[in-house]
């Protein structure tokens, strides 16, 4: 399951690799799109299928996805944390805390552009250590690439 905050991306999605990847509800605030088979529950499908939610994640809970508990055991972050702005990155995180099982993992991949103003916003990795150690999450750098932005 994806996360997208703007349709045009999900029609590129769709246009580009998942040609049956269609809107399977009309809301206003979040539309979900999905290439399970009519009468498959989107969000529990075999594992072949891809889903996106579109919405402002900042509204997202287990709830979107028809769960009253956290919902996922991984969440990969590429180089969405560097779109927020600083002083919303706790409410970002508290978002990915909510959907995250107990043990679950994150992958997210950052940018320090070397500027204070954006986006993106620099993340480093003190400032994701700063953010996600508070909940207890253990972080690990895995690759610390310098180059050319």
């Amino acid at each position: 399951v994806g996360v997208e905050g703007v349709r045009r991306g999900i029609e590129e999605l769709r246009d580009e690799i998942y040609g049956d990847l269609r809107c399977v509800s009309n809301d206003e605030a979040i539309q979900v799109w999905t290439t399970a088979k009519n009468g498959e529950n989107w969000f529990e499908s075999d594992g072949n299928d891809v889903s996106v939610v579109c919405g402002d994640f900042f509204s997202m809970s287990p709830s979107t996805f028809g769960a009253k508990d956290a919902c996922f055991g991984a969440v990969y972050d590429r180089a969405a944390i560097v779109a927020v702005p600083p002083s919303s990155r706790p409410d970002y995180v508290s978002v990915i805390d909510s959907l995250l099982m107990p043990g679950g993992q994150i992958l997210m991949v950052t940018v320090d552009a070397g500027r204070d103003k954006g986006p993106p916003f620099p993340v480093t990795p003190g400032v994701v250590e700063e953010l996600f150690s508070t909940l207890g999450y253990i972080v690990s750098v895995l690759d610390d690439h310098v180059g050319d932005f």
